[in-house]
């Protein structure tokens, strides 16, 4: 909400600014005519004018002026309508993407079609196909949901999970605090995630991509992945690595040097 009022004040401002430069020029032209005729640099023939004659004089820069500032406004009203409907389409999208997604999902685990399925199986291919098609669509916050979704039901943990997730794009997932014990995420996208104070200890981490991510209090005790990939994070401060050291500011500093 307040990134679209801003983005609806900033539209408003832009609309506006725009007719100042005429509006600058109009009163320097008047400045200048008024300054020569004071001056006597020129013939005005304005000395007879009445204060009525001069009011016709300025209602037409005055006019122009007013006018342009109500199209700068109904713009500006016409882009915060347009902003609030695409929200809404966006916001529709997501949370029909995820309804489905979780329903189809449901009757391929209680249906054991995937637990069941051979490891190219059609109940993998097709919970595979249908992971990596919503996670294209969802924001962090429902890419968060959705991988909590897997990891309750099982689906992602140990060395042989029944659907992996390599390559997945999980860029910007939020899972502050999550519960993921063992889950198996190797080779996922996780650029940019929130996984802050998150329980991953015995996860399958190698191959995963970690730039920019944030692991603050994360607990990655037996966790699998190296000090090369911790080193890309954004924050890893208090974690706790592999083998149980706390990350401190002196070991934060010392993996990232390498």
């Amino acid at each position: 909400m307040l990134r679209d009022r801003l983005r609806s004040i900033r539209n408003f401002a832009s609309a506006y600014l725009a007719i100042v430069p005429i509006a600058s020029m109009v009163v320097v032209v008047a400045l200048a005519v008024a300054a020569l005729v004071w001056l006597g640099g020129v013939e005005s023939g304005f000395d007879a004018k009445t204060m009525w004659d001069w009011l016709d004089m300025l209602v037409v820069p005055i006019s122009g002026v007013w006018l342009a500032g109500l199209f700068a406004l109904a713009k500006a009203r016409a882009d915060r309508r347009s902003d609030a409907a695409r929200a809404l389409a966006e916001e529709r999208t997501q949370v029909e993407t995820l309804s489905a997604y979780l329903e189809c999902m449901q009757e391929l685990i209680t249906g054991q079609h995937l637990p069941s399925s051979a490891a190219n199986g059609p109940g993998k291919a097709m919970a595979r196909a249908r992971t990596f098609a919503a996670l294209r669509i969802l924001n962090g916050t429902r890419k968060g949901i959705l991988l909590r979704f897997l990891h309750e039901a099982g689906v992602l943990n140990g060395a042989a999970p029944h659907m992996e997730l390599g390559l997945a794009d999980l860029t910007d997932v939020d899972l502050v605090g999550a519960e993921l014990q063992n889950v198996n995420l190797e080779g996922a996208n996780l650029r940019g995630g929130d996984l802050n104070g998150a329980n991953l200890r015995g996860a399958r981490l190698q191959g995963c991509l970690l730039n920019d991510a944030d692991l603050g209090f994360a607990d990655l005790t037996a966790a699998t992945v190296d000090r090369a990939q911790l080193a890309t994070c954004r924050e890893l401060l208090e974690a706790r690595l592999p083998d149980g050291e706390r990350v401190d500011e002196d070991v934060w500093a010392n993996l990232i040097q390498g």
